[in-house]
C-alpha cells in the first residue's frame, strides 16, 4: 500500500467497534481526514432485550455492583454521542486522540427485580424506571493500519490504549405494587460519582482518500 504525506491526507473514514457490537451496542464513527488531524463523531444505540422480570445478564456475585452493570443489564436501552479529535505524530500513523462522550441509559415502567445473594448492598422489586447519564473524556494513544486497498478505498483499523474518566448520574424510581394492583409506596434514589477507567481496543472500517499516493 502506498505511502502518502501529511499534505496529501484528505478523505473520510467509517468505523465500527467490534467490542461494542459483542455487547449489542451498535456504534458507528465517521471521521474527516485533514492532513495531520482527524476529527469525527460517533452515534450509537443499544436496544433493550428484556421487557421485565429479574434483571439478568450479569451484575451478580461478590464484588459486582448493580449501578455499574449497564451493559449486562438487558432492561436498558442506551444511546451514545461521542466527538473525537486525532493528531498524527508522523507518517507511520501513530496518533494521540482526545474523546468527549455522553451516554444515556434508561427504561420506563417495567415490572422488574434484582437481588444479589452474595451482596446485600442493593435490591429492588416493583414497577421500575431508571435514568443513567454518563459523561466523560478519554485520552488515547494508538496506531492506524491498513489491510486492503482498491483504488481510493481501503480497509483501515485503529489499535488504541489509554485512560478515561466519567461522571455517572443515577436516578432510580421503584413503585411497590400490592396484590390488588394498587401502588403501596414509591422510592426514588439519586446518586452521582466519578469513575476512572482503562481503555484498550480497536476500531475497524473503510476509508476513502481524496487522492492516490
Amino acid at each position: 500500500m502506498g505511502q502518502i504525506t501529511f499534505s496529501e491526507r484528505k478523505g473520510f473514514r467509517i468505523l465500527l467497534k467490534p467490542s461494542q457490537m459483542v455487547l449489542r451496542d451498535f456504534q458507528v464513527s465517521v471521521e474527516k481526514i485533514n492532513n495531520q488531524f482527524n476529527y469525527g463523531i460517533t452515534l450509537g444505540y443499544r436496544p433493550s432485550f428484556q421487557k421485565g422480570g429479574e434483571m439478568n445478564g450479569g451484575g451478580h456475585g461478590l464484588g459486582f455492583s448493580y449501578r455499574n452493570a449497564n451493559y449486562s443489564n438487558w432492561l436498558y436501552e442506551g444511546v451514545t454521542l461521542e466527538g473525537n479529535g486525532k493528531y498524527y505524530f508522523n507518517e507511520i500513523d501513530l496518533y494521540v486522540e482526545a474523546v468527549l462522550f455522553h451516554k444515556l441509559w434508561w427504561f420506563d415502567n417495567k415490572m422488574a427485580s434484582y437481588s444479589n445473594v452474595e451482596s446485600t448492598t442493593y435490591d429492588f422489586n416493583g414497577l421500575r424506571s431508571e435514568r443513567v447519564n454518563v459523561t466523560g473524556c478519554k485520552l488515547l494513544f494508538g496506531k492506524t493500519a491498513g489491510f486492503w486497498e482498491s483504488g481510493l478505498w481501503s480497509g483501515t483499523v485503529d489499535f488504541y490504549a489509554g485512560l478515561g474518566i466519567r461522571y455517572r448520574n443515577l436516578w432510580y424510581k421503584t413503585k411497590t405494587i400490592n396484590v390488588d394492583g394498587s401502588s403501596d409506596k414509591t422510592e426514588i434514589l439519586k446518586d452521582g460519582y466519578w469513575f476512572p477507567s482503562l481503555q484498550l481496543g480497536c476500531k475497524i472500517g473503510i476509508q476513502k482518500r481524496a487522492n492516490k499516493p
